[in-house]
């Protein structure tokens, strides 16, 4: 049984969380409206695969085959835990906060450089598992602390509908009626809100 734990804390839960870093960066390039914050995101999702494919020609340390086994050797650091995990619990409200400004775009290419490449070194390298394995751990910990005590971050992130991410609000495209259809946002018009306080009904 504790191969077992073994196994799947080391080869299938850490690769996935690591994994996880890069699909927060997708959702959020989806999700973002048209226009400039758009086209930031997605150039900051791209530039974090080229620095990707940078690290990885300039790596010195030797690249080694995977050895998919239950018996690992490996010590958490404390320090990187508790560090990550610091992390991880304000990565959400960093990410609402930021992706409205011109910063999305950094954030978003620092989310796929952290993925793909502590993935990378934990799969083919193995020089730094120590602490890579300690701060994924962290990070995992210190969002879902986070998600339990103010849920909604998540739900902002990856909404049933698609969102547009805009400075200062969240606004689905539409909404579903009882019977699970997708009706489309009713946008009032002038007249429906009728005239403002003190002034004439406009023309």
């Amino acid at each position: 049984m504790q191969r077992v734990i073994t196994f799947t804390v080391f080869w299938i839960l850490v690769p996935f969380i690591m994994l996880g870093l890069i699909a927060i960066a997708d959702s959020i390039v989806r999700k973002t409206a048209e226009g400039p914050h758009r086209l930031s995101v997605r150039a900051g999702y791209w530039a974090g695969f080229v620095a990707f494919v940078t690290f990885v020609v300039y790596q010195k340390n030797p690249i080694t085959v995977p050895e998919l086994s239950t018996k690992v050797d490996i010590n958490l650091s404390a320090l990187s835990f508790v560090a990550a995990a610091a992390v991880g619990y304000v990565l959400l409200v960093a990410i609402k906060r930021m992706i409205p400004t011109r910063m999305g775009g950094f954030l978003v290419l620092f989310l796929v450089f952290a993925g793909s490449s502590s993935l990378f070194s934990y799969l083919f390298v193995q020089e730094i598992n120590d602490i890579i394995l300690s701060s994924t751990l962290g990070l995992a910990f210190g969002v879902l602390v986070h998600t339990i005590i103010s849920p909604q971050s998540v739900y902002d992130l990856f909404p049933k509908d698609v969102y547009d991410l805009i400075p200062g609000d969240i606004i689905p495209h539409h909404h579903e009626d009882e019977a699970g259809r997708a009706e489309p946002r009713h946008v009032a018009s002038p007249e429906e809100y009728g005239p403002p306080e003190g002034g004439a009904k406009p023309a």
